[in-house]
């Protein structure tokens, strides 16, 4: 075994991580990584897609997120290096890091199946289930960044309905309220909110303007700065969902 140096500079490509699908409206990536040990240089990124001039993304190493442009609907890796400020690469085995992932291209298909932020459904046509009551159940579900993460939630949505449905009794309603990024409103549009499901509705929010704001306003108020931690954004975001879902209490899925 390898026995590090406390003070051994050290990179790890947080996200994507390896063998990840991104489901993108466009070419540009934003990939999350963490160094440490390494406070007065550089992180930069590349990919196979990058060439010329704009071949590297770098930030400085306190950064956590470096933008890189990626090849659509094929594999890319990211390769992410440690440089210090003269230039200079870090030769030390932890000082670079890769991840191999799949990106999918958002098309025509996807996004004809886009419900509009804001939207309020009936999931069977009901409109009645959008009334909420004392018997609504309310559920909020934060999910971002990838393929992955939407089926995970889904599998968990699947989940707490099967036991919903052994202990709910005939009155109750449930409400999902659907805190998701644009990949993620074309796919829980199709795999979820259009299968009719009864007594339920479904509203959709943007996460960015959820998430991402209240990421932001609540890192700059305390001096932090974001996680590395691949979950982004959503790993904050149950702090500001009382005034989104505005209700007494509800039960919160992310992923």
């Amino acid at each position: 075994s390898v026995v590090l140096e406390k003070e051994t500079p050290k990179l790890q490509v947080t996200w994507p991580r390896n063998g990840e699908h991104v489901l993108l409206k466009g070419n540009k990536l934003e990939v999350s990584f963490r160094a440490s040990n390494f406070p007065d240089g550089n992180v930069c990124a590349t990919t196979a897609a990058m060439e010329g001039g704009t071949k590297f993304s770098c930030v400085n190493s306190t950064e956590s997120r470096a933008e890189v442009v990626v090849s659509v609907n094929s594999t890319n890796e990211v390769t992410a290096v440690l440089v210090d400020n003269d230039g200079k690469v870090f030769e030390g085995e932890f000082g670079v890091s890769r991840s191999k992932f799949e990106v999918q291209e958002m098309g025509e298909a996807e996004n004809d199946r886009l419900y509009a932020v804001g939207d309020r459904v009936p999931m069977d046509g009901n409109e009645e289930w959008c009334t909420d009551s004392e018997n609504t159940m309310h559920v909020a579900l934060i999910s971002a960044r990838t393929r992955d993460r939407y089926e995970e939630a889904l599998t968990m949505i699947k989940s707490m309905l099967f036991h919903w449905g052994r202990a709910g009794t005939a009155r109750d309603v449930i409400h999902f309220h659907l805190i998701v990024d644009e990949g993620a409103r074309a796919f829980f549009g199709a795999e979820f909110v259009s299968k009719g499901l009864p007594r339920s509705c479904a509203t959709f929010y943007d996460f960015e303007s959820v998430c991402g704001k209240g990421t932001e306003d609540f890192l700059t108020a305390f001096g932090f700065s974001l996680s590395a931690h691949y979950s982004g954004k959503a790993g904050y975001c149950r702090l500001f969902l009382p005034p989104v879902i505005k209700a007494d209490k509800f039960i919160a899925i992310e992923s």
